[in-house]
């Protein structure tokens, strides 16, 4: 009997959120969070892009990574100007704190949305 999702796109479909949480045990128990303030998001941000990379290729034939990262330095600026507005200064701490989380919910949502366009061409 032959799987309409061959085992490796399921492995992909599901990596993140496997790796989110064994990141965040392996952190944990490294004693990470203390010494540099990292949470696993932190670390997943660079298998999402590349993940984006591959599930782009896979659906579109096109990778939408170059796409994808104009979007984020844009945010990223908009942030940038809404915290020297906002504050008076710019506290950069704070602006690669915000901008990193960012960067981690779109590029987790943008994921996701590849992985349900991927599966309604594999099932249509």
């Amino acid at each position: 009997m032959k799987l309409p999702i061959a085992i490796e796109e399921l492995i992909l479909y599901l990596l993140p959120i496997f790796l989110l949480w064994g990141l965040g045990k392996l952190i944990h128990k490294g004693l990470l969070v203390l010494k540099w303030n990292l949470k696993a998001p932190d670390l997943l941000v660079p298998f999402l892009f590349v993940g984006i990379h591959i599930l782009s290729r896979l659906s579109f034939s096109q990778s939408w990574l170059p796409y994808f990262t104009i979007f984020i330095l844009a945010i990223g600026i908009v942030i940038l100007m809404m915290l020297a507005v906002k504050k008076g200064e710019i506290l950069y701490s704070q602006f690669f704190k915000l901008f990193w989380r960012f960067t981690f919910i779109s590029s987790f949502i943008l994921y996701y949305v590849l992985v349900v366009i991927n599966l309604v061409k594999t099932f249509i």
